[in-house]
């Protein structure tokens, strides 16, 4: 009996995991292109509401973990997107350049924590983050400024199983290792990897880049 209730447990869990993975999906691809390759593509920093943020802080630890958010995706975007094309970051309330060049920007719609304790103790998406963005990328010229691709981001933490699941000492001391590490900064990370392939998959569609250059991003499932 208790290996029957053991094993229900385990599906339950199962059926409630998340993955540890990020999604795209597209909600805009202009039909046409602009005329001349663009120079570089500027990061801006993306917009970040307190409100969005489902964390463990308050009061000025909130608004330093808000910014420290909007820092580490910045960084994490610009050093994806170095690997195939030139790159910069533009802070939020700086003007745009003047210039022939693609500009990134979006916003953070949500960073949920989860539970570390969770994650480590019971796995399979248990107290799994969460963080979904709003993303746009625009053709800037002398003149003019027009949006080209615009596409959501959602995806988390919390595949692996936690000590529930592997109660073994070595089973416990590889879900220490890997699951009480795992959070937002992951997310980001993740997050940060499938925006700059999207914008990959764009700039290869245009022939802008060399196509082994192009990383596929991973679509999200209607």
């Amino acid at each position: 009996m208790k290996f029957l209730r053991y094993g229900s447990l385990l599906c339950g869990l199962l059926f409630l995991a998340g993955c540890a993975s990020v999604s795209v999906k597209d909600k805009q691809v202009a039909s046409g292109s602009p005329q001349t390759r663009p120079v570089k593509i500027i990061v801006r920093d993306f917009d970040l509401s307190e409100s969005a943020l489902n964390v463990d802080r308050t009061g000025d630890e909130l608004s330093k973990y808000r910014a420290q958010s909007i820092e580490n995706m910045s960084l994490s975007i610009v050093n994806e997107i170095t690997t195939f094309y030139p790159v910069e970051r533009l802070q939020a309330n700086a003007p745009l350049p003047i210039g022939n060049y693609l500009l990134l920007e979006g916003k953070i719609t949500r960073v949920n924590q989860g539970s570390r304790a969770l994650r480590m103790v019971v796995g399979f998406g248990a107290g799994g983050t969460k963080m979904e963005t709003e993303v746009t990328l625009s053709s800037v010229s002398q003149t003019t400024e027009q949006r080209i691709l615009s596409f959501s981001t959602s995806g988390g933490s919390g595949a692996e199983p936690g000590l529930v699941g592997d109660p073994t000492p070595v089973g416990a001391a590889t879900n220490i290792a890997t699951n009480t590490g795992k959070g937002v900064t992951d997310d980001t990370k993740r997050t940060a990897r499938m925006i700059a392939y999207r914008v990959s998959q764009y700039l290869g569609a245009q022939g802008w880049i060399s196509p082994e250059k192009v990383k596929a991003a991973k679509k999200a499932q209607d």
